[in-house]
């Protein structure tokens, strides 16, 4: 596999595992508004949470990286040659 292809599918699964953290948030955020949370409901909660923050800072971090190699796409996109 191609560097490039392996990078795009790094990016999509990443971008996959923030969407699917940030909905599992906002359902226990729901149950615990509702006043229907149970223990589970509360540590699911934390664990999305941390799941989210994590993957959106790793996520940036290596969009940074990538933005600084003149052979990536993010590169050739945002600075003129």
């Amino acid at each position: 596999m191609h560097k490039m292809d392996s990078f795009l599918v790094f990016i999509i699964l990443t971008l996959s595992t923030i969407i699917i953290s940030f909905i599992g948030v906002i359902k226990n955020m729901k149950l615990l508004i509702k006043k229907k949370s149970k223990p589970i409901h509360i540590v699911l909660l934390i664990i999305c949470t941390l799941i989210f923050l994590f993957f959106t800072c790793w996520l940036l971090i290596i969009l940074s990286f990538q933005s600084y190699n003149p052979d990536s796409i993010l590169y050739k996109i945002f600075v003129k040659p």
